[in-house]
């Protein structure tokens, strides 16, 4: 294929004095932002070139044609293990014309975007943690996140991509360089590593998706790979390839403001079912994202002295509602677990770390909601403030409830969470807990885990309930009332019970809780195992 007054195959292959296996052509020409000087820019892939690459610059019929010869293993490395900082394979992610051998070349070009794709999954996956399963990615992310990553690790290719990418024949660039990564995605998810549709990565496998910091510090150092691969592959001295690539570079800062998306992809990323965004967002804004134009904040009100909770009240016109916006700081989280933290160290994990903690409940809500179980609806997930916004409940501590109904359906939730999920919910005090009407809500999984130390939760649900002499009078009805409303659920699930005098949770709770309590629970356990 050649395209009026190009060079021709024949020419370029004078001009190499090899025979190609394959053949592309790249570059401002092809993308549509050349000048009458621009050159012709060619990868031209050799079977067994001995010297793996070289740059050949040559006059052809007046045309100036920069030829970069490339040994086929040389090229398949940089595809398949970005062996050489993708300086070669990268210039697939633009736009190019096969020249020779075009199923090849197109073949070359799914491969290196699946890796692209698995890569920018793994670092996904570190960054925000087991949001990316919920995550619905647009393939385009894949394609800016790559760009931006040369960009920073090369930055010569800054005017290149702006141009290309953003220029008279951007949209048709784009378009041309995501049809490589549509078919990669359709690769990768009949692999079982996502669902992919509409143009969208969803359903991600969290488990198959590598995490491993050297593969970050591997990425970091491709821009030193690219500068030693130009090097090596440079025909001139070494003075005249760095004037070049200062050149590149002042040439990338003139004139050009870098758009939010590719300056930061990950703006692109949503959460199914609630609003998503990385970026710093007052809460004004928010609400009016979230609720319409028309939507303000009339009242705000914090929950308490080391409470991580604000009640929003919102006016919409003549409605009025309220939310909970929950922030996950790390000092009073500190302040709140360090000690239980420290104590059970070994027997149960707490979360500390504010993204986590704050993804816990986020997940925790929805597997809870599956099966059924009511608690409040996330509305957003404000990632930068680590900050969830969720629905409010309107109603009654069950601490403060002298229904005890409610104790007993609490246990039977609990069983629910046990025996169907395999769960615990690692703060299940009563406070925790909302009597609304007829139901019983769920609140704060902020230590959602999955771990077999489930009996801890049966544990926290009762002692809690008598801290410093609370309830006094009390015990062995709200025992009695969690413990049977738990085994009518799951009859099976008598060793959960019987492990909750387990020496780590009495001394847990012993320098708050009066003896006498732990003895009622004593007896509660024995009278109720000796029944089953």
């Amino acid at each position: 294929m050649n395209m009026s007054g190009d060079p021709t195959l024949e020419e370029l292959e004078s001009i190499v004095g090899h025979q190609p296996y394959a053949v592309i052509q790249y570059g401002s020409r092809v993308a549509g932002y050349a000048t009458e000087t621009s050159d012709y820019d060619y990868i031209y892939i050799v079977d067994g070139y001995r010297d793996g690459i070289r740059y050949i610059y040559r006059d052809v019929r007046g045309l100036n044609t920069s030829i970069l010869v490339v040994d086929k293993q040389f090229f398949e490395e940089d595809v398949f293990l970005a062996k050489h900082g993708e300086f070669v394979a990268g210039r697939l992610y633009g736009v190019y014309r096969p020249i020779h051998n075009p199923d090849y070349i197109h073949r070359m070009e799914v491969l290196l975007k699946r890796r692209a794709i698995l890569e920018e999954l793994s670092l996904l996956k570190m960054r925000y943690g087991g949001f990316l399963a919920y995550m619905e990615i647009p393939v385009k992310y894949f394609l800016l996140a790559r760009l931006w990553k040369r960009i920073m690790a090369y930055p010569p290719v800054r005017y290149s991509y702006y141009k290309m990418f953003y220029g008279p024949r951007g949209s048709e660039n784009t378009e041309a360089s995501l049809r490589g990564f549509e078919a990669a995605c359709l690769e990768l998810a009949d692999m079982g590593f996502f669902r992919y549709g509409s143009g969208l990565v969803y359903d991600v496998d969290y488990d198959r998706i590598p995490s491993n910091f050297l593969d970050v510090v591997r990425l970091g150092l491709r821009g030193v790979s690219m500068y030693y691969t130009h090097g090596r592959s440079a025909s001139v001295g070494v003075d005249v390839f760095l004037e070049e690539v200062r050149s590149k570079i002042r040439r990338g800062g003139e004139s050009m403001r870098i758009p939010r998306e590719l300056e930061n992809p990950d703006i692109l990323l949503r959460l199914r079912g609630c609003f998503f965004t990385v970026e710093d967002i007052d809460l004004d804004t928010l609400v009016k994202v979230l609720y319409g134009s028309d939507a303000e904040v009339v009242r705000q009100e914090q929950g308490g002295l080391l409470s991580s909770l604000d009640i929003v009240e919102v006016a919409r016109g003549p409605e009025r509602f309220k939310v909970v916006v929950k922030r996950f700081p790390l000092y009073s989280t500190l302040l709140k677990w360090i000690w239980i933290y420290t104590w059970l160290l070994g027997y149960k994990s707490f979360e500390i770390e504010p993204g986590a903690r704050m993804f816990r409940e986020f997940h925790g809500l929805n597997i809870l909601r599956r099966l059924g179980i009511r608690v409040p609806r996330v509305y957003a997930v404000l990632w930068s403030e680590k900050m969830l916004v969720e629905e409010f409940i309107e109603g009654e501590r069950l601490d403060r409830s002298g229904d005890y109904r409610f104790f007993s359906e609490l246990g039977r939730l609990l069983a629910r969470i046990h025996s169907k999920l395999g769960v615990s919910l690692g703060d299940t005090k009563p406070q925790n807990m909302i009597v609304s009407g007829d139901d019983l809500y769920i609140i704060d999984l902020e230590q959602f885990a999955t771990d077999d130390r489930v009996e801890w939760d049966l544990g926290e649900a009762i002692l809690y309930s008598f801290i410093l002499g609370r309830r006094r009078g009390e015990e062995e009805r709200i025992m009695g009332s969690i413990l049977r409303g738990y085994l009518e659920e799951c009859g099976e699930c008598i060793g959960n019970v019987k492990n909750i005098l387990n020496p780590r949770i009495v001394l847990a709770f012993l320098p708050l809780v009066p003896v006498t309590v732990f003895l009622k629970l004593r007896r509660v356990i024995h009278s109720l195992v000796t029944r089953t």
